[in-house]
């Protein structure tokens, strides 16, 4: 059971900075879209 355990929290761990990315990622690629539609209407 300790070791299943530990496997999760370490996967968890290992995922967390990946999300982040994931986040980080969407967000420049909204700013972006954002950033070119407003230069396609002027």
């Amino acid at each position: 059971m300790c070791y299943f355990h530990n496997v999760r929290s370490s996967l968890v761990l290992f995922f967390i900075p990946f999300f982040i990315l994931a986040k980080d990622t969407t967000y420049l690629v909204l700013r972006v879209r954002a950033k070119a539609q407003r230069k396609r209407k002027i």
